[in-house]
């Protein structure tokens, strides 16, 4: 009684794959068996990175930094600290649950006052730029599984009606 958990280790590439749970419950010498299936679809994150230069005499400490996909937040993580004269790096990794295959815009903001403005003479930046994510890719295993498959059904299809004859 009660739920089971369980990990999966998803494959490393964006796929549907299919999850079969085979359950057993006995008690003594009865036994009732059922099997589950769902599906699984397999996304890969996209991991962004944004570079920031602190042009300033001190250090910023604690800079905020938003990530924005096609003008809507996507996530924000800050940068700890960035000295004068060097750079700080903030890093995404985001699961594009629902994004199109297509191009997109990404933007990250440093907000330094954090008052949802970007403020450029207070050190405040924008910066922008565009990706493509890809649509199902067709690699060689994919495309002889297909290829067999169709045979297949052509074969069948012709075999069936010779015999019709």
């Amino acid at each position: 009684t009660g739920p089971f958990m369980f990990n999966i280790t998803a494959p490393q590439k964006e796929q549907v794959i299919t999850v079969v749970a085979e359950i057993t419950s006995a008690a003594g010498s009865r036994a009732e068996t059922a099997t589950v299936s769902t599906r699984v679809t397999v996304i890969v994150p996209i991991v962004f990175t944004a570079t920031f230069r602190n042009a300033g005499g001190a250090a910023a400490v604690d800079v905020p930094v938003k990530f924005f996909i096609d003008g809507r937040i996507a996530g924000a993580t800050n940068i700890s600290r960035i000295d004068p004269a060097t750079s700080g790096t903030a890093k995404l990794t985001y699961l594009p649950v629902g994004l199109t295959p297509g191009t997109h815009t990404v933007r990250a903001e440093a907000d330094l006052n954090r008052n949802g403005v970007i403020e450029p003479e207070k050190g405040e930046v924008a910066v922008f730029d565009v990706f493509y994510k890809k649509d199902f890719e067709l690699t060689w295993p994919w495309a002889i599984l297909i290829m067999l498959i169709t045979v297949s059904l052509s074969f069948l299809v012709i075999r069936s009606r010779r015999r019709r004859r």
